[in-house]
């Protein structure tokens, strides 16, 4: 298990450098097989980890849930892009860089990344007092101003 949770996180690894590359320069033949590979590795995850944990056990977990859902995108967007060569549905692809998302599993992962992530997430309420008081703000000098 330990073997196939490394083999995943050096797959979202390497899926981030391959959407980084992609967006920073023009999108070659091996990147979009690259691409493809990745999508196929995180389909197979997935399937897999239907057939060991039953549909049920799946979405009890809120990752396998966000996983799921951006594989699924990622094999809309596969199809969408095999079938139809259009530019005007080259915008669909950006729905790929959800991928990128994935990257959240290795904060699950990181011990000390829980911790600062519980202490965020214990200050957002805070935060969202502070922002509510900042848009009275701006929307009471924006009444003055007119």
């Amino acid at each position: 298990m330990k073997a196939f949770d490394n083999f995943i996180i050096t797959n979202v690894i390497a899926n981030t450098v391959v959407l980084a590359l992609a967006g920073a320069v023009e999108e070659t033949t091996e990147i979009k097989i690259l691409n493809d590979l990745f999508t196929l590795i995180f389909l197979i995850e997935m399937i897999m980890k239907l057939i060991a944990f039953t549909p049920r056990g799946y979405v009890r977990d809120n990752m396998n849930n966000f996983d799921g859902i951006i594989v699924i995108i990622s094999v809309i967007d596969y199809g969408v892009s095999a079938a139809v060569d259009l530019k005007a549905l080259r915008g669909f692809r950006v729905i790929r860089t959800l991928r990128v998302l994935r990257v959240t599993k290795l904060l699950r992962s990181l011990a000390f990344m829980q911790v600062i992530i519980s202490v965020i997430s214990g200050c957002f309420v805070d935060f969202l007092d502070i922002l509510l008081l900042m848009v009275l703000f701006i929307f009471i000098f924006t009444l003055l101003a007119t």
